[in-house]
């Protein structure tokens, strides 16, 4: 009743559980609602990072980005090893940020669930 008569009224629901989201398209199909649809919205952590990438001639020379460690770790292992040359403290680092969801799902799903009414069957 608060959608206009006049022109095609659409409608998004938020569900917390689905039980709720059966309820909701069971009323909306029986108020005339059409094109319903649920997506789920399941909320997944992920892991964000900065990794150091190989400057042109490093890349060229078939060095390739880091992804695993932290740059701390990445900075021990290269003084640990003894590999760092004098010059490469000398160099910008370019970074890059990256993304890795993490093994497990955790938190709570939702749902929302959209529809449309069309103009001329609210009459």
């Amino acid at each position: 009743e608060a959608l206009r008569k006049d022109a095609i009224g659409r409608i998004c629901t938020f569900s917390p559980c689905i039980e709720q989201v059966q309820r909701t398209v069971v009323a909306l199909d029986e108020h005339g609602f059409s094109d319903i649809r649920m997506f789920e919205c399941l909320a997944k952590d992920h892991e964000i990072r900065e990794v150091p990438l190989p400057d042109i001639a490093e890349a060229i020379g078939g060095r390739k980005a880091n992804f695993r460690g932290t740059k701390h770790e990445r900075k021990r292992r290269r003084h640990d090893t003894g590999t760092s040359t004098p010059d490469e403290s000398d160099r910008p680092s370019v970074d890059a940020v990256v993304s890795k969801p993490l093994d497990e799902a955790r938190g709570h799903t939702s749902y929302l669930t959209f529809a449309i009414l069309a103009a001329d069957s609210r009459t």
